[in-house]
């Protein structure tokens, strides 16, 4: 007979709150980094399309702290592992090993079934199983729930180091002769040049909002979306689906 810590799915539910954990500590760290102005306004030098003037981008001027992608990985790994240890105790609770044991994904719908065999989730009972294939684990299927067992892999092979994709400041654009025009909420895209002004005007950064989001090698769902955002997603995801196994009654 299943233990009652089985039946609560206790341990994949420990996973997810570590993983909220690890994005907790991103957030603050995150905080943390832009409250120390890690940014600037860089001039670019005169403009060829415009005489006598010269251009400015948004520019990052430090690197991430590296518990930045440590923490990132660590709360994507930790959703990641909180689907193994779910079909471990789902096989279980059918009264077979968990030996070997993964939460199955596959390319497309036509290999899932094969992965359903060899991450022996098949050990579940016919319901489960009929349960997962409903999540539809796969590229063109369940696209958040794959993204996410995608981000696992690459974390595996290099550390994932957010972007800031764009950021909302207030900019002072100093004359020559002093006088001074306050850009509110101007909004600055990467490190393209925004602005482009006369020479010998100079430029006061104010407030910035930066988003720190995906870069260019994440998974298309993720690619330049915020990676609070995406956690959070991912978060709610996951325990959807540890819910709703104990909804059918497997816990």
């Amino acid at each position: 007979m299943a233990s009652s810590s089985i039946a609560r799915f206790r341990e994949p539910r420990l996973k997810l709150e570590r993983a909220a954990r690890h994005a907790s500590e991103l957030e603050y760290i995150l905080k943390d980094f832009v409250g120390r102005r890690p940014f600037e306004m860089i001039n670019v030098g005169e403009i060829d399309d415009f005489p006598g003037c010269f251009g400015y981008k948004f520019e990052l001027t430090k690197p991430f702290p590296d518990d930045v992608p440590l923490a990132l990985g660590d709360s994507i790994h930790n959703l990641r592992t909180s689907l193994d240890l779910l079909a471990c105790d789902l096989v279980r609770l059918n009264g077979a090993s968990a030996n070997k044991v993964y939460f199955p994904f596959s390319h497309d719908k036509e290999g899932l079934e094969h992965q359903i065999k060899n991450k022996n989730f098949d050990r579940a009972a016919d319901e489960v199983v009929e349960l997962l294939r409903g999540l539809k684990p796969y590229r063109a299927g369940n696209v958040l729930l794959r993204a996410l067992h995608d981000l696992d892999l690459l974390d595996k092979h290099q550390m994932i180091i957010p972007a800031v994709t764009e950021a909302i400041a207030n900019v002072d654009i100093v004359a020559i002769d002093g006088s001074i025009q306050r850009l509110e909420r101007a909004r600055f895209l990467g490190n393209f040049c925004d602005l482009v002004l006369p020479m010998g005007t100079t430029i006061e950064l104010g407030d910035v909002a930066p988003s720190i989001s995906f870069g260019e090698g994440s998974p298309e769902i993720f690619r330049f979306q915020p990676v609070l955002d995406c956690l959070q997603k991912m978060g709610d995801m996951t325990l959807g689906i540890v819910e709703m196994f104990e909804h059918h009654g497997f816990g």
